[in-house]
C-alpha cells in the first residue's frame, strides 16, 4: 500500500531540510522535488474526493432520517387518531371494557391535571408562577471587546483555518 499523507508531507519536509542545510545539492533533488509534488497532489486529490464522497452519502442519510422522521410521525398521529376514535365511540356506547384471547383494553380515568387558559400567567398569583432565569456568555459582546483591545478573563480571539470545497 502507498504512503499516507502524512507521510509523504513528512518525507517532503525532510528533503526540503536537506537541501536547506546543503546536504544535498538543487540540481541533484530537482526531479525528486517535482515528483513528490506531483505524488502529495495526486494524494491530496483522491483524499479531496473522498471526502466530498463523504459528504454526499452523509446528506442522503440525512434525507433518509428526515423520510423516515415523517413516515414515524405520520403513523404515531394516526395511532394517536384512531386511539381517540376508539375512546370516543366507546364512551359514547358505555362500552368500558373490551377483550379477546390477545389483548383487552379498558376506559380508564386519568389523574387529574391543570390545563391553563391563553394568558394564564398574566392571571395567576405568583405564588403559582416559576420564574426560570439563564446565564450564557455573550459572545457577540466578547469578541467586540476583544476586537477592541481589552483583556477578558476566560476568554480569548482565535482565528481557524477550514478547508473550502468549491
Amino acid at each position: 500500500m502507498g504512503k499516507s499523507l502524512y507521510e509523504m508531507t513528512r518525507d517532503f519536509e525532510a528533503l526540503k531540510n536537506l537541501l536547506e542545510d546543503g546536504t544535498i545539492p538543487l540540481d541533484e533533488a530537482a526531479d525528486t522535488i517535482e515528483s513528490m509534488e506531483l505524488t502529495i497532489k495526486q494524494k491530496s486529490h483522491n483524499v479531496t474526493a473522498f471526502i466530498l464522497n463523504q459528504e454526499s452519502e452523509i446528506e442522503q442519510l440525512k434525507q433518509a432520517e428526515k423520510r423516515i422522521a415523517n413516515r414515524r410521525k405520520s403513523l404515531e398521529n394516526a395511532k394517536e387518531r384512531m386511539r381517540e376514535y376508539l375512546l370516543s365511540n366507546m364512551m359514547d356506547n358505555r362500552i368500558f371494557e373490551i377483550e379477546c384471547p390477545e389483548w383487552k383494553v379498558k376506559v380508564a380515568k386519568c389523574p387529574p391535571s391543570v390545563e391553563l387558559v391563553e394568558g394564564a400567567e398574566e392571571l395567576l398569583a405568583d405564588e403559582f408562577v416559576r420564574i426560570k432565569v439563564t446565564k450564557s456568555p455573550d459572545k457577540k459582546a466578547i469578541k467586540k471587546a476583544l476586537q477592541e483591545g481589552k483583556e477578558i478573563a476566560g476568554a480569548a480571539l482565535i482565528t481557524k483555518t477550514a478547508l473550502r470545497f468549491s
